[in-house]
């Protein structure tokens, strides 16, 4: 049975999920070298987290995922879902490395901050010959994705066209998250803002 003190210490505003032990390493480096907290708590019920303490306004805390996939035991989505409600946090910040950026215009260590995901199993995929007026395609995304969604409608010369706009919900991020971010960053890497192609 939990205490009353695990109850209350576990509370935050703030909850980053990380999956790997080399994420938790770095997220914990980059809090050291702001001069914020990293320390270990744990709850009888929930497992370990770590405090970064207030940042701004926010009491922050970090936990990491235990499972493999979405939806498994311990799997990022049931894992914020379950610290969400543990911890009362009212923003999530999912951290991790990214595969398959532009290697011309991204180096290694480079931030990429998602503005909305986009459900990459919902999409309508054509051969390039099939004329428009026979499936036609979204023309113009929504004015505040347009940057991201050229990049992704655009299939180049591939032999077929790939729609993410006509049918997909876009699932777009926390404007308060998105400005916290915008205004915060200092650092020696770039960062990239734009949305991202997610599974499930």
């Amino acid at each position: 049975m939990p205490h009353m003190h695990e109850d209350k210490a576990i509370q935050c505003d703030l909850l980053i999920l990380v999956a790997t032990t080399s994420e938790r390493e770095q997220l914990e480096r980059a809090a050291k070298a702001a001069d914020l907290h990293f320390q270990r708590g744990t709850h009888s019920r929930y497992g370990r987290y770590f405090s970064l303490g207030r940042i701004g306004d926010n009491r922050v805390h970090a936990v990491a995922t235990e499972g493999m996939g979405p939806l498994g035991h311990g799997g990022s989505a049931s894992k914020a879902i379950l610290m969400k409600a543990a911890t009362g946090a009212t923003g999530l910040i999912q951290l991790g490395m990214a595969f398959g950026v532009d290697a011309s215009l991204q180096n290694k260590g480079d931030v990429l901050v998602s503005t909305a995901l986009i459900p990459y199993d919902n999409r309508d995929i054509v051969p390039a010959r099939q004329p428009l007026e026979v499936f036609p395609m979204s023309d113009e995304p929504p004015a505040e994705v347009a940057a991201s969604a050229a990049n992704v409608v655009s299939a180049g010369a591939l032999p077929y066209r790939v729609d993410y706009l006509t049918r997909v919900r876009w699932h777009g991020a926390s404007p308060a998250l998105l400005n916290a971010l915008r205004n915060g960053h200092a650092g020696e890497h770039q960062v990239f803002f734009g949305a991202m192609l997610s599974g499930a």
